[in-house]
């Protein structure tokens, strides 16, 4: 695959979304480390570092007024990408009626939407030049859910579907569409969660699961393999191992009326 393929003398560029936490941040450390040039996009403009080869812009990607100024002012950069990282996330842990529809369309916005806005932006340079790379962060809750996480659910379950069907139309045509669907990794994510209302059982398990998943930091390895290889794996799924392939058993073979009962149970419900 090679995704960092820029014409002859100059660096690859990426763009990465969410880069100053979790995985967003490990992933700029080895963009950087690689010698790629990155446009790195953040929603928060305080202590925005300064780093080599790294361009931070702040647009907020959870509206569609942001997404627009952002590929207005930086139409440069999406035409000549080598690189999409669709990162950012958030998530609010609550039940699905208590939440309402402002914080819901907020995370459907930066999770889902966005990425295919900004995934739209660069595939017209990528099918030019007949290579490039989309990664798009999903999550194994896309596949199994995750209780009062209605909305980050719905964003990744969603993202994963856009994936497969750009997979399909992009076969063959030197661009290639990754899915990153991690399990649990412990990260400032689960720091950053809004609270608004969920049985306090849940968030205890939510906090117990983090405590023993392996920290952002354990994926650096699988990320360099990933800008390297030559033929790409339609999807990854970093993190422990033994959750991912139940997640995978289960969401694949397992009745719906016993998953629902096995996902309730490990995150305290039964």
């Amino acid at each position: 695959m090679q995704a960092g393929c820029a014409d002859s003398g100059s660096p690859p560029k990426a763009i990465l979304t969410g880069p100053l936490g979790g995985l967003g941040a490990v992933f700029l450390d080895e963009l950087c480390r690689a010698g790629w040039q990155v446009l790195a996009v953040s929603r928060s403009a305080a202590e925005l570092p300064v780093r080599a080869g790294v361009t931070f812009v702040c647009a907020d990607l959870s509206t569609a007024e942001g997404v627009a100024s952002l590929l207005s002012a930086q139409a440069d950069w999406f035409q000549s990408a080598d690189l999409l990282v669709n990162n950012a996330g958030s998530g609010v842990l609550g039940s699905a009626d208590d939440q309402g529809m402002e914080p819901m369309q907020r995370q459907l916005q930066l999770m889902l939407q966005t990425p295919i806005h900004l995934s739209l932006a660069v595939l017209p340079g990528m099918r030019h030049r007949g290579r490039g790379l989309i990664l798009n962060i999903t999550s194994l809750a896309g596949a199994t859910g995750i209780p009062f996480m209605a909305g980050y659910t719905t964003a990744k379950a969603g993202l994963t579907g856009f994936t497969k069907a750009l997979q399909l139309e992009l076969l063959d045509s030197g661009v290639h569409v990754l899915e990153w669907c991690p399990g649990d990794i412990r990260s400032e994510f689960n720091q950053r969660l809004h609270k608004a209302g969920a049985p306090a059982a849940v968030w205890l398990k939510l906090e117990r699961h983090m405590a023993l998943a392996p920290h952002a930091d354990c994926l650096r390895q699988q990320f360099r393999r990933l800008l390297t290889l030559r033929r790409g794996t339609p999807v990854w799924h970093p993190g422990k191992w033994s959750q991912v392939m139940a997640a995978f058993v289960a969401s694949r073979w397992m009745p719906r009326c016993l998953m629902v009962r096995c996902v309730r149970r490990y995150f305290g419900l039964s």
